[in-house]
């Protein structure tokens, strides 16, 4: 897994947490063909515009689920791979630590 879709899926994954969501829900699934970057840019466009103007759970997952697919396919230059911090015997109870070049 590229370091830019560790950071993706773990921002996604904090997102929908911090919303009640379950973190898988943020999780791009694989698709058949992969699509380009503006494929994929143009799709997240019309999945915003029909979301319009309502916010509720579903439109932020929604949401999250249309730019996790885009921002999986942007390069991330300057960011180094991410350090996991482990501070407890849990497995929520670690950090994952993105820091630029």
């Amino acid at each position: 897994m590229p370091p830019r879709r560790h950071i993706v899926l773990a921002l996604a994954s904090c997102l929908a947490l911090s919303s009640g969501l379950p973190a898988s829900s943020s999780r791009a699934q694989p698709s058949a063909a992969p699509e380009t970057e503006s494929e994929l840019a143009h799709r997240a466009l019309a999945g915003v515009h029909a979301i319009g103007k309502r916010w509720d759970q579903s439109a932020f997952a929604e949401t999250v689920r249309l730019y996790v697919k885009v921002h999986e396919v942007v390069a991330w230059p300057g960011v180094l791979d991410s350090e996991t911090h482990v501070y407890g015997e849990q497995e929520r109870q670690s950090l994952r630590l993105f820091r630029p070049e």
